[in-house]
């Protein structure tokens, strides 16, 4: 399964390179491997019945325009169990109604305690880019570890929000916090 996964990571990564033409910028592998971290994410979680009807996108939120969000953009429309997975901008006053999945990077974690009560009683994947947040409530922390990208899962969080991870991912995780 680590094969699997990390088969589908790369193909995605190449994948996002090969669309994003020549003008990159320094980052751009770290971002387009961190979009294709997030995008396997959704792949292996499960939504309750009725959060997620039949024909309705796979909404991902963030909270501002970035590299990894431009990265993110490569992948719009490609399907995660059915659905089409889409991008969306979300302003502060904005409901989070629509998002199935939240992105953050590191430098928003000073909101993390106005995002969470948005986000209360929300079927959400939480995913940032501080592996210390699954110690905060958030999901799924990436970081990069001997030049790896590694990750850690909040399970309990998942299960709060009456999210599934699948055994598989939470098998590849460095740390699950129950």
């Amino acid at each position: 399964m680590l094969y699997l996964l990390r088969s589908a990571a790369a193909l995605a990564a190449a994948a996002l390179a090969c669309a994003a033409g020549h003008a990159q910028p320094r980052h751009a592998p770290e971002n387009q491997l961190k979009a294709a971290l997030i995008y396997n994410f959704a792949l292996f979680t499960a939504w309750p019945a009725g959060v997620l009807p039949e024909g309705e996108a796979l909404t991902l939120c963030v909270l501002k325009n970035t590299e990894v969000t431009e990265a993110l953009s490569q992948l719009e429309q490609k399907a995660v169990a059915g659905h089409v997975l889409r991008l969306k901008l979300i302003a502060d006053n904005e409901t989070w109604q629509s998002c199935k999945l939240a992105y953050l990077e590191e430098d928003e974690h000073a909101r993390l305690a106005q995002l969470r009560k948005k986000l209360e009683g929300l079927s959400v994947l939480t995913i940032s880019d501080r592996p210390a947040a699954v110690n905060e409530g958030i999901m799924i922390g990436i970081s990069m570890e001997n030049n790896r990208f590694v990750f850690d899962i909040n399970a309990n969080a998942a299960h709060l929000a009456r999210l599934s991870i699948s055994s598989k991912l939470l098998r590849l995780a460095r740390k699950v916090v129950q």
